[in-house]
């Protein structure tokens, strides 16, 4: 996937998504009716992205829940879940507000 999104990236939620909590962690569903389900760290990001944030701030707060998990691995993960999202539609740029 091509996407511009970097550690510097300022993302958010988008508004027409629809998402519950749940027992595994969230089902979400975009503007397009498709669904996704993040587990418990999916959830934290997507908390995060409640208000705008930095992709380098949700990397960083990934890395001091999980602190026995290599940055790098961490860093990877992170930008592989937000160019994911971005993709599916759930999140967005904030300079597009």
């Amino acid at each position: 996937m091509s996407s511009d999104i970097t550690k510097a990236t300022v993302l958010r939620r988008r508004n027409d998504v629809k998402w519950r909590e749940e027992d595994f962690g969230l089902l979400l569903c975009n503007a397009r009716g498709e669904y996704a389900v993040f587990n418990k760290v999916g959830q934290l990001i997507w908390e995060m992205l409640a208000d705008p944030a930095p992709v380098d701030h949700l990397v960083r707060t990934v890395q001091a829940r999980y602190p026995d998990v290599s940055p790098e691995v961490v860093e990877q993960d992170v930008l592989r879940f937000v160019e994911s999202i971005f993709a599916k539609q759930l999140a967005e740029p904030a300079s597009d507000a």
